[in-house]
């Protein structure tokens, strides 16, 4: 999902693409400037069960307390 700096919902249709390796979103509205936020669930997982919350790699003798977060948030702006 993605949001304006003001809580305003941004409505669109998203296309997955190639292998859902990536997605493309197009706003039913045209962009305006300013602050937007990506919206992720952190259960999303690649084949290999990767996910926001369980990255690969990640050490897990060392590591016991990974950060748990039911959603993550990517900020970016609009010129």
């Amino acid at each position: 999902m993605i949001i304006r700096w003001d809580s305003e919902l941004i409505k669109g249709k998203i296309l997955i693409k190639e292998e859902e390796k990536s997605f493309l979103f197009h706003p039913d509205k045209i962009w305006t400037s300013g602050n937007y936020y990506l919206i992720t669930d952190s259960r999303l997982e690649d084949l290999a069960g990767n996910n926001l919350n369980r990255l690969f790699g990640r050490d897990i003798i060392k590591d016991k307390t990974p950060r748990i977060s039911e959603f993550y948030y990517k900020k970016f702006y609009i010129d």
